[in-house]
């Protein structure tokens, strides 16, 4: 090994380099430097660690120098190479060398960016989304990069402790498959996906997953979307099938979803015995027997060219359908106009029980019944003349106009209904009143930046959609509880980054809110529990 003149590098940054782990890289060639590929030349003695200083390519240019005179080496590092941060790598390999000198550098703007060191990326993950109590759920992830003994996990604000990882197949370079824990109390949030590769490389994937409360309930082709919810947690709602049509499903814990024929169920009792919705233009009920569900048309007036059933009111002790509410279309004058109606259950079949309609001396005027409770209390939405919607109350046989906008639910007592108003000023409120025999006041406005509510349950509970989200430009639906002086708990989605999920129903009990989530590639019909129920 021979003694002679080295260079002496000076710069701010460090490097120790022990005599056998010699990892720097410089682009010599892209620096303009005449060196020997394989050789880096570095001030040291023996065996001691030589200590590399570096500076910025235009200073290196300019004070590459002939130094004292030094015992120089060269070394052959392992394959895997160290980043330094500054210009370049050059590899080296382990034996004797001369110094070379190197000549004064160009001062290009663009000298000493280094060339992109490869690593994985992580894109997206499918499905998107778990529920808090989860185990053993595989997600597929979707990215590039990935090399065989990866690893990937989970982490929300650096904590990895509430969704944990069993283990992390390896499918190709641009997918693998994380088998995972998630905890009962993990935050119901977006979470990190980080995949790290067996020499350390990493890449992480931002707000990629959500843990959630959301059950996807499935569907039969295409877009599904749930209506209602019975006290037992039984759902029913529509679904796109893989043909194209929109039919009516049963949904339950048991069966999974159920294709029942009709086009759309809206509404099922507390025992789960009964839906209403509608086939055809017209109003049916579902009646369950010992082989599944039977349709039949509920009774309409001989005018009647369709209709709806909107809703249910159930017996108090058995949970039952005693009455259906909803409207029937009248043709008047050329236009199709809903007409507001109740059927009653009478002995084996059903009853027609014709509501007044406010405003009935203007022409063009409809209105519809959208909620009704066990006494027969109905509320709705009447468009006097077809002009702005006036949310409407009927009780004992007379209507009553709160005011502008409509009214989607009333609860047990028949002392609250919850309203809401689209355009400005509006949003969704509530009418309260002390007691059935008084009048009714309001509006009284619900905070949250919802747009709409959808549903209320018996102790009045008010469930809400399209609320906005704290921090950030996703909504989602809320769910309010008396005396309403919060805002209202936000339900989670199903992993979109827009959109979180869309309630429609509420049971009567509470327990459950039932509704519609994005989450590729269509939306999902979805059930929650209700947080606000013990």
């Amino acid at each position: 090994m021979s003694a002679s003149s080295s260079l002496s590098i000076d710069s701010t940054t460090d490097a120790n380099i022990t005599s056998h782990a010699w990892n720097a890289v410089i682009p010599h060639d892209t620096l303009g430097l005449s060196v020997d590929r394989n050789q880096l030349i570095a001030e040291g003695a023996g065996n001691s660690p030589p200590n590399i200083r570096l500076m910025d390519v235009a200073q290196l240019g300019r004070r590459l120098l002939p130094s004292s005179p030094l015992m120089t080496r060269s070394f052959r590092p392992p394959r895997t190479s160290l980043r330094l941060g500054l210009a370049t790598v050059l590899i080296a390999s382990f034996g004797c060398a001369d110094p070379v000198q190197a000549p004064v550098l160009p001062t290009a703007p663009n000298l000493g960016k280094a060339p992109p060191i490869g690593g994985p990326s992580v894109s997206a993950a499918a499905p998107a989304y778990g529920r808090q109590g989860e185990t053993g759920e595989d997600v597929t992830i979707t990215g590039s990069g990935f090399a065989p003994g990866a690893v990937a996990t989970w982490s929300r604000n650096g904590d990895t402790s509430k969704v944990t990882v069993r283990s992390t197949r390896y499918v190709s370079s641009t997918q693998l498959v994380a088998t995972l824990d998630i905890a009962p109390d993990a935050d119901l949030a977006f979470y990190d996906i980080t995949v790290t590769n067996s020499d350390r490389k990493k890449g992480i994937g931002t707000d990629l997953f959500e843990v959630t409360t959301a059950l996807n309930l499935g569907s039969l082709g295409g877009n599904t979307n749930a209506n209602a919810g019975s006290d037992s947690g039984q759902v029913v709602g529509y679904s796109i099938t893989s043909s194209g049509q929109q039919h009516a499903f049963y949904w339950s814990d048991s069966t999974g979803i159920k294709d029942i024929g009709g086009t759309n169920a809206l509404a099922i009792d507390r025992a789960g015995t009964t839906i209403a919705g509608d086939g055809g233009g017209y109003p049916l009920v579902w009646t369950r027997g010992s082989t599944g569900w039977t349709s039949t048309p509920l009774p309409v007036s001989a005018a009647a060219t369709g209709g709806h059933a909107y809703a249910i009111a159930s017996d108090p002790t058995t949970g039952v359908a005693t009455i259906i509410g909803g409207s029937e279309i009248i043709t008047v004058k050329r236009a199709s106009l809903q007409q507001p109606r109740l059927w009653r259950r009478v002995g084996g079949g059903w009853q027609r029980d014709t509501l007044p309609t406010p405003s009935a001396n203007v022409s063009g005027t409809y209105a519809w019944v959208t909620a009704v409770n066990a006494n027969g209390q109905a509320t709705g939405t009447v468009r006097p003349g077809g002009g702005d919607p006036q949310a409407v109350v009927w009780e004992a046989d007379t209507s009553h106009v709160l005011g502008a906008g409509g009214a989607a639910g009333i609860n047990a007592a028949g002392t609250v209904i919850a309203g809401f108003l689209y355009g400005t000023g509006g949003g969704p409120r509530y009418y309260t009143r002390d007691d059935p025999n008084h009048s009714w006041t309001g509006p009284v406005l619900l905070s949250g930046g919802c747009s709409d509510v959808t549903g209320m349950d018996e102790t009045g509970r008010i469930i809400a959609r399209l609320c906005a989200i704290p921090g950030s430009s996703r909504k989602t639906s809320g769910v309010f509880a008396p005396p309403y002086t919060t805002a209202p708990t936000l339900l989670p989605g199903l992993g979109d980054a827009t959109e979180g999920g869309t309630a429609y129903g509420i049971s009567v009990n509470g327990k459950y809110i039932v509704g519609t989530a994005p989450t590729k590639p269509s939306r999902l019909a979805v059930r929650w529990v209700d947080p606000l129920v013990p």
